[in-house]
């Protein structure tokens, strides 16, 4: 199954994974918030959708570790 962060950093590949995984808690809640028509619930909501994206992040994270042996 892919996964959205890296296992290990070793090469090139891994170092971008780790990048893209970082950039897209911020990304991603944009992408999510243009598409809100008002600007002023837009400016509103993002904040709302960053915390909610790193929340989840931290959560794949640490199921992740606690699956590790």
């Amino acid at each position: 199954m892919y996964c959205v962060y890296p296992h290990e950093i070793r090469r090139v590949r891994d170092v971008l994974k780790l990048g893209y995984c970082l950039i897209n808690i911020l990304y991603e809640p944009w992408l999510m918030s243009a598409k809100i028509e008002r600007p002023v619930i837009r400016f509103l909501a993002y904040p709302i959708l960053v915390v909610n994206q790193f929340c989840w992040k931290c959560g794949m994270i640490r199921q992740a570790l606690a699956c590790m042996p």
